[in-house]
């Protein structure tokens, strides 16, 4: 798989890394929100793991890469996933600025 490829290119079987997270190309490493996104809607816990065997178990991959529609190995089906959705810097800032017409308090404090 493009997951098992880019494990092996990284030579995180030798590297210190014990907990890898593997995303597609346009995803930035750095945008931790949209990597969890992808971890959490791309990656199937029962087909999607990557042991390094050499660690005894102690390394691990979780392929978050987007599958396309089809069939596993395993014959399991793939389903088509929903392209990543996001809101206009403009539209981000009203939703932001109008929290309390909502109901909605993002004050910890008052909670």
């Amino acid at each position: 798989s493009k997951a098992q490829r880019a494990w092996a290119a990284a030579g995180v079987e030798s590297s210190a890394a014990d907990f890898v997270l593997i995303v597609d190309e346009d995803i930035d490493p750095n945008d931790f929100d949209r990597v969890l996104f992808n971890w959490m809607s791309c990656c199937d816990p029962g087909n999607d793991l990557i042991w390094d065997g050499s660690s005894g178990g102690r390394r691990i991959a979780f392929d978050a890469t987007t599958k396309r529609p089809g069939r596993r190995p395993s014959g399991a089906a793939i389903r088509d996933f929903a392209p990543y959705l996001s809101m206009d810097d403009a539209t981000r800032d009203m939703v932001s600025d109008r929290w309390d017409e909502y109901g909605i308090s993002l004050d910890v404090e008052a909670r």
